[in-house]
């Protein structure tokens, strides 16, 4: 809640509309502070005082220059002037950010080398430069990612659609009424489909149903270069099925990385519900710091609209890099394990780093802790087509 509007008119040109909701304090006690931003670099920046009279509204321009033809963002916020009782001089009592260019960023390209693919009793491997990529003709689940002979992967990766249960979930019984999701993924009946050399690159079908009643379909096309892989990922879940806490691929790799940075919403933990506070930028913090200590272990340390996110470990890095944006959660424990820990003292130690990139999680408050459901439109409702797409690149 802040007792300042700022809404967008032409955020572009730096046209912004400014509502004063206060009962009896002019805007001009304050200083209005913005700046053009893009990832971590400060493109432009200024300071107004504006004069807006209680439950007035106006229109005003910002001379912003220098925007680029990619994806920046526009942050104005409202500083006090003076120090008072209550906060130091600068303390910010009201923001806004606004996205130019949404989504338009530079993109890697995952092809260079000619593509080999190897075939035999227990495995489908695909080479491409230094990079090869193993797929189990067993299990059907990709199990191994090679960079330069060095396995990056500890487990086989896995499908998903659970997360740890928060309080609020515990609160409404969600283990109750959507606990058919709980190991649907890693019970999901995989199937190796079409596996296709187009020269520079090569694609791998994972067809999966999951084990649910009724069961639900999809598909993973794995695109696969010698500079990383591609994921396309869709799926139906049948309508008859209750919503879903989460729908996301999980990458089990060996606990070598130590930081992670990401271009997307922080600086803290956030979630489609609870993320107008954090704003998009680029963020840098070590894996371990993402940890929320609650009381009850549980879900924790999702970040929502990310662009990409990389995690780094001497002396190697992987970026996760969306084709728009998607959701991302590192953990050191899998979501069974927060949710079967009473304490946290209780968390196994592990040699592992899950990260989960995740097409949406559904959000996790209510109006109340002992009941209330999430609300509808932070849902993700069974009976619908789920897309998305992230690359991986090593």
């Amino acid at each position: 809640y802040q007792n300042i509007r700022i809404d967008g008119v032409s955020p572009e040109k730096g046209e912004i509309e400014i509502t004063n909701d206060f009962l009896f304090t002019n805007l001009r006690d304050y200083n209005l502070h913005w700046q053009l931003i893009s990832e971590n670099k400060v493109l432009s920046s200024g300071d107004l005082s504006v004069d807006i009279a209680p439950h007035e509204t106006k229109r005003i321009s910002l001379n912003i220059a220098n925007v680029p033809e990619t994806e920046c963002y526009l942050n104005v916020m409202f500083e006090l002037k003076n120090a008072t009782l209550w906060a130091k001089a600068g303390h910010n009592v009201a923001k806004a950010q606004f996205v130019i260019n949404e989504h338009i960023l530079k993109k890697s390209n995952i092809e260079g080398a000619p593509i080999e693919i190897i075939k035999n009793y227990g495995a489908i491997t695909v080479k491409a430069g230094e990079l090869e990529v193993g797929f189990s003709r067993r299990s059907h689940k990709l199990y191994s990612i090679k960079k330069n002979g060095k396995e990056l992967l500890a487990d086989e990766v896995q499908l998903n659609f659970w997360r740890a249960l928060t309080d609020n979930d515990r609160g409404n019984k969600q283990e109750v009424r959507c606990g058919t999701w709980r190991k649907a993924g890693i019970l999901a009946n995989t199937e190796i489909g079409e596996v296709k050399n187009l020269g520079t690159k090569a694609t791998v079908q994972l067809k999966f149903s999951t084990a649910t009643a009724p069961m639900s379909r999809g598909e993973i096309i794995f695109t696969i270069g010698s500079k990383g892989i591609h994921v396309d990922y869709t799926f139906t879940p049948d309508e008859e099925l209750p919503e879903i806490p989460e729908i996301s691929v999980v990458f089990p790799f060996k606990s070598d990385y130590e930081r992670l940075e990401y271009l997307g919403r922080g600086p803290m933990e956030n979630y489609i519900d609870r993320n107008t506070g954090a704003d998009l930028g680029l963020y840098k913090t070590a894996v371990d710091d993402l940890f929320v200590p609650y009381q009850k272990p549980q879900e924790y340390g999702n970040r929502t609209g990310v662009r990409y996110a990389v995690l780094a470990g001497y002396p190697d890095k992987i970026r996760f890099e969306a084709d728009t944006e998607m959701e991302f959660n590192v953990c050191r424990n899998t979501v069974y394990e927060l949710e079967d820990a009473l304490h946290i003292h209780e968390l196994p130690q592990s040699d592992k780093l899950y990260a989960r990139a995740i097409l949406k999680q559904m959000g996790v408050g209510g109006y109340d802790s002992w009941g209330s459901h999430t609300l509808d439109e932070y849902k993700n409702f069974s009976g619908k087509e789920y897309k998305f797409g992230f690359s991986i690149i090593v």
